[in-house]
């Protein structure tokens, strides 16, 4: 199934699919590739495109699933589970989309999980970021019992020697930083932990924690 016209607007996504335009409130080349191929099955079982457009439109973001926070002063701050090279390119092109006409700052954060996750992924995912961001802010995310200052570092050696860089372990600390920073047209992707609930730090232990509710109580607090 191939549309006739894709927009990435602001809103989601502006489908033009068999003379029918379908506005889904996703983001994201990928989400726009997900889309068609569900028409097509749909299509294929003799579902009418009437039915395709208006259950598409229904359609409403996952939690931690490319979700937008936007400030008083107009940062958008997008929260996404990505943590591996696919989703991460997905996710820092879709960011690359809809800075496109505001021109401002990609600002990333985030961090790898260590418990003998896959070590290999560490410096590619800093090189997409290192390809995309203006600024990146590496931070934890599930370390268990690793080193966090080994994970930023294992992800540091794929990042551009030019590539402006920060360390801040602290996860709450990095997210204030990134938003204190952050002008009104930047975004900033904190990436790794979506809509998880907890953190795994050492000794085998989980901490509450949800990177959706920090953000809201920095923008709160500090009324950026």
């Amino acid at each position: 199934m191939c549309a006739d016209e894709v927009k990435l607007v602001l809103d989601g996504i502006v489908l033009s699919v068999l003379g029918h335009y379908i506005d889904i409130h996703l983001h994201g080349k990928f989400m726009a590739e997900n889309a068609l191929l569900s028409i097509a099955v749909a299509r294929s079982i003799g579902v009418s495109m009437s039915i395709c457009e208006s259950a598409l439109e229904k359609i409403t973001l996952m939690p931690g699933r490319t979700e937008i926070i936007t400030s008083k002063s107009g940062t958008r701050v997008i929260i996404d589970y990505a943590h591996e090279p696919k989703s991460f390119n997905a996710i820092f092109e879709t960011a690359k989309t809809m800075n496109a006409n505001a021109k401002g700052k990609i600002i990333a954060v985030f961090g790898s999980p260590g418990g003998g996750r896959d070590i290999c992924k560490r410096p590619k995912m800093g090189a997409i970021a290192s390809k995309y961001s203006d600024l990146i802010i590496l931070t934890t995310d599930d370390a268990y019992d690793d080193d966090p200052e080994q994970i930023a570092k294992d992800i540091q050696s794929g990042i551009s020697k030019s590539k402006q860089i920060e360390i801040i372990i602290d996860r709450t600390k990095a997210i204030q930083h990134a938003l204190k920073t952050a002008s009104s047209n930047d975004i900033v992707l904190l990436l790794g932990k979506g809509s998880e609930q907890t953190m795994a730090v050492k000794g085998g232990k989980y901490i509450p924690w949800s990177d959706r509710g920090m953000v809201e109580d920095v923008l709160k607090k500090k009324k950026y």
